[in-house]
């Protein structure tokens, strides 16, 4: 069954099959990107991480910023959720 939305005022309909294929682009290219930045926070190939860390966020910290930054690497890999509409 293929639902559709409806323009109430001039009665056209587009099917949400259209949409799906932008949704999914979307969706992949901001997963990726995120999966990305959270592995290369233990390479540091794009960028040193470790200078985005506040330094006075950085003085409250129980750890190094490295080891910070070696935390929330996995933490944003893992942490992307799909959602089903």
């Amino acid at each position: 069954m293929l639902a559709t939305l409806t323009n109430k005022n001039a009665g056209n309909t587009m099917p949400i099959k259209k949409l799906a294929s932008s949704w999914w682009a979307l969706s992949v290219g901001l997963g990726l990107a995120a999966t990305l930045a959270g592995l290369d926070k233990f390479f540091n190939l794009l960028t040193n991480w470790n200078m985005y860390l506040s330094p006075m966020t950085e003085r409250f910290l129980p750890v190094s910023g490295h080891t910070f930054m070696l935390i929330t690497g996995p933490i944003e890999t893992a942490g992307r959720r799909r959602k089903e509409y």
